[in-house]
């Protein structure tokens, strides 16, 4: 899996989590099970299992990032959670920081499970920020919003950078429902329409203080 190193425990001002564990619902902001490498210790090579091949959803590596701009908020959000601020933009599925997204199937219905990956698309190690900083959002008339929300209006996330070698990166099974998707709040109920997975880990580009992101559209059809 990817190696990690240490930098600081961070409090962002936007909400987020993001690992897809059954009937969870709240933020882990623990250290993850593995130790952390010390600053002055050089960062150990990853050992995951690089991503296979993908087409035609592999995106071109040698593409220029297209920026697809900025979402809003989730419209509202109910029960005492506070909808998730998308604060970056979004370019693209990349390469991004010399990352990129892509989606085993564009297409799927409500209640399948989609499956994206993040990898580096380079010939060298690449670093990202953690796996939980992620997002899916819904194509509305009014543009892009965030369907998720947290329990936490400023939750705190550890600020760990994580390494992937050549073609390793972050794999996400996310199942399109409202208990599947857990981790998040889903503000809303989930229907048919347009939808873009989003990873906002890429700490390599800054714009104004909000940070780049990459993120692939797929769309969901009735079950």
């Amino acid at each position: 899996m990817p190696s990690l190193t240490r930098r600081r425990l961070l409090a962002v001002a936007t909400a987020g989590l993001g690992t897809s564990v059954a009937g969870c619902s709240t933020i882990d902001t623990s250290p993850p099970t593995e130790s952390p490498v010390d600053a002055s210790t050089p960062t150990q090579t990853a050992t995951s299992t690089p991503s296979p091949s993908r087409t035609p959803d592999t995106p071109d590596t040698a593409a220029t990032p297209i920026e697809d701009g900025q979402a809003s908020p989730a419209p509202s959000c109910t029960d005492g959670y506070y909808p998730l601020d998308p604060n970056w933009v979004v370019h693209g599925p990349g390469p991004l920081g010399g990352f990129a997204v892509s989606l085993d199937t564009r297409s799927i219905a409500l209640g399948e499970t989609l499956v994206a990956h993040v990898s580096n698309v380079t010939d060298e190690p690449r670093e990202t920020a953690v796996k939980e900083k992620y997002d899916v959002q819904y194509q509305a008339e009014t543009g892009w919003h965030s369907i998720f929300g947290t329990e936490m209006e400023q939750p705190l996330y550890n600020d760990l950078a994580y390494r992937h070698e050549p073609g390793e990166g972050f794999t996400w099974e996310l199942r399109f429902t409202k208990e599947g998707l857990a981790g998040y709040h889903v503000c809303d109920s989930l229907d048919p329409g347009t939808y873009r997975f989003v990873y906002w880990g890429i700490t390599a580009e800054k714009l104004e203080n909000r940070g780049y992101a990459i993120g692939m559209p797929f769309a969901v059809s009735a079950e």
